[in-house]
């Protein structure tokens, strides 16, 4: 099995011999919703900010071929060590583009069905990709039934980032939902949650998921505040993170 680390953090695993090894449970999600996706039509159009290890393009292009895959990731270096360690071939029908997000969804004409956001490390967040501004951006390159999904991590008791990037995609799409994945995440200091977001109705998913009359409990509780270009305080947002790392490790 072979891990990547990025900013202190494991960002992938890929199990050579096994490329249908998903060793995360937000990318079962996130797979659950190509497949959705894929039911519905065969060809459809993917599109991934982030790259990381490229694990789940590199099972669509192996379970699906038909479907387009487009895999924004700023760093090319990134690329290179998936190609050299993960399985991703040189010539390969997925196309990367080694760009920011915001950059490429400002200036392309293109479509998709689904637009993963697998961006945010737990203590690196990009806040530029979490502005209301950017959803905006986003919808626009969504197909009119097409869903946003992003993974992110938070404190669910302590933290505000969870909330206040669920506040700031219901500014954009009518139809939000916050995916865990175990109920137990709720009461954990440090967990990787799934927000859904989309113009149509979501499609049904096997994760746990808060009801719209928790997550507007949730969103009260936490005072969320709305993410935009002028103010997206992110760092702030997250800081009972930062305080179980080094705080209790000085101590």
């Amino acid at each position: 099995m072979n891990a990547l680390h990025l900013d202190h953090l494991v960002h992938s695993y890929a199990d050579l011999a096994d490329p249908k090894h998903l060793e995360y449970d937000y990318l079962r999600i996130f797979n659950e919703l190509a497949e959705a996706s894929l039911r519905k039509r065969m060809a459809s159009r993917f599109l991934f900010i982030g790259g990381g290890g490229y694990t789940l393009p590199r099972l669509l292009e192996l379970t699906h071929p038909s479907a387009e895959v487009d895999v924004v990731e700023i760093d090319p270096a990134v690329t290179r060590v998936a190609q050299h360690y993960f399985g991703l071939p040189r010539h390969t029908a997925i196309h990367t583009i080694n760009e920011d997000a915001r950059w490429f969804a400002m200036r392309t004409s293109e479509t998709y069905d689904v637009i993963f956001i697998d961006a945010f490390n737990d203590l690196s967040v990009p806040y530029h990709l979490t502005t209301r501004e950017f959803a905006q951006t986003l919808r626009h390159r969504l197909e009119p039934d097409g869903v946003l999904v992003a993974n992110l991590v938070d404190d669910y008791q302590a933290g505000r980032f969870l909330a206040s990037y669920a506040r700031t995609l219901q500014a954009v799409f009518p139809h939000v939902a916050v995916a865990m994945e175990t109920m137990d995440d709720k009461e954990s200091i440090r967990s990787t949650f799934v927000i859904l977001a989309a113009t149509s109705p979501l499609p049904p998913i096997t994760a746990p998921t808060l009801t719209p009359a928790e997550l507007r409990r949730y969103l009260a509780e936490r005072r969320a505040i709305l993410l935009t270009d002028d103010h997206a305080p992110v760092d702030n947002l997250l800081a009972p993170l930062f305080t179980d790392r080094f705080v209790d490790e000085q101590e």
